[in-house]
């Protein structure tokens, strides 16, 4: 019977300094827990911890003082033999208890630990993520006052005072003229495809046809995904596409071109050359020399002038105001917002094209298709897949 007790009080010891063992080992880590968001675990760990062993010691001395005072010792050696084995039990099934207990508990603790863990490298992660925001916030920061700086440099007005040596006053005629540095003058563009899609437009809206060619590159660019290199064999393809009937649009223009200087050569030589002169007044007008005059090179220049003039006058008169009837019915055409001969083929074309190539933008093509490419002295035209990259003269 002693003995008995004696174990059960050993036991019960047991279980108090493992309480306060285990109370002392997850003590440490509670403030990193509650720091961290595992108040809830902790909580949970704690109330167990604080009640879940000493109530089972407390019952164990309980029901030990209770069976104690209840009954008197056994008097017999069976009896004795009996209340050993019970005691002997109890402490077994107390023991295997207290074992499971312990297993759960370092089961919470270990998973406490790898929760704990598992929230310091999401910190150091957080860590290393600010710092790489703010080296790229510093970065921005520091491009955005570049930028600042340049656009700064483009305003007139923002440009450092310059005061004159010789000149006090404040006003315009004691400062000096701004002077670019070699910095400042080496970021000029060079071509128009150096400009931006501002300066671009608008050039293209006031009909500037290399900002047009320059915004089609870059519409085909988008399109296709291809470099800007690139985009000059697409724009060939346009080219020859839309120079097909280039003759046959520039005929009437070759015409009356031609016209026009076979009649200013003609007409001059048949008022002042005295052969041809002649021949026209015999074969044609019907009209002899002047009177006294045997042989037409006899007279001189002006002589022949005043002589053909009489039949040439009504010619050239009459030529001439229909040419100044013509002129007026295209001034009163344009001020009735009609199209011409010219804007009509232009048209035409801009709106062939567009259709050919559907998959660019339609008023980026018309823009660039409504273009006659310019013509040589040799009176044959300059095709834009002949000029290169650098396109047609932009004046830059």
């Amino acid at each position: 019977m002693a003995r008995a007790r004696a174990t059960c009080q050993l036991i019960s010891r047991s279980l108090a300094h493992k309480s306060e063992s285990y109370t002392a080992t997850v003590s440490a880590p509670r403030i990193a827990m509650e720091s961290v968001g595992l108040a809830r675990p902790l909580q949970l760990l704690r109330l167990r911890r604080q009640f879940a062993v000493p109530v089972f010691a407390i019952g164990l001395q309980r029901s030990m003082s209770s069976a104690s005072s209840s009954s008197s010792p056994p008097q017999s050696n069976k009896e004795q033999q009996t209340w050993a084995n019970t005691a002997a039990n109890v402490a077994a099934l107390e023991r295997e208890e207290l074992q499971r207990y312990l297993q759960t508990m370092t089961r919470d603790s270990q998973e406490l630990r790898d929760q704990i863990r598992t929230v310091h490298e999401e910190r150091v992660e957080l860590g290393i993520q600010m710092t790489e925001l703010q080296q790229q916030i510093a970065g921005q920061t520091k491009e955005l006052h570049e930028l600042v700086e340049r656009m700064a440099m483009e305003q007139v007005g923002l440009h450092d005072r310059v005061q004159r040596q010789d000149r006090p006053e404040t006003g315009g005629q004691g400062r000096m003229v701004y002077r670019p540095e070699s910095d400042f003058a080496s970021r000029q563009p060079t071509h128009i495809c150096e400009l931006g899609h501002t300066s671009l437009a608008e050039m293209s809206v006031m009909g500037n046809h290399p900002a047009q060619r320059e915004r089609l590159l870059r519409e085909i660019m988008c399109a296709d995904g291809t470099s800007w290199d690139d985009a000059h064999k697409v724009l060939i393809a346009f080219d020859k596409y839309n120079e097909r009937y280039y003759w046959m649009e520039s005929l009437p223009y070759r015409f009356g071109m031609t016209l026009a200087i076979v009649s200013a050569i003609g007409g001059t030589l048949m008022v002042f050359s005295g052969p041809i002169a002649y021949w026209y007044a015999l074969q044609v007008a019907g009209e002899d020399l002047p009177d006294g005059v045997k042989d037409v090179n006899d007279l001189t220049v002006n002589q022949v002038g005043s002589w053909t003039w009489t039949w040439m006058e009504p010619m050239i008169g009459t030529a001439s105001f229909v040419l100044l009837c013509c002129q007026f019915g295209r001034a009163q055409a344009g001020k009735m917002n009609m199209k011409s001969y010219g804007e009509i083929i232009l048209q035409w074309r801009a709106d062939r094209l567009s259709a050919k190539f559907p998959n660019y933008d339609r008023s980026m093509v018309r823009a660039w298709g409504k273009h006659m490419p310019r013509v040589g002295l040799n009176f044959f035209p300059v095709y834009e897949s002949n000029v290169g990259l650098r396109g047609p003269t932009t004046g830059l």
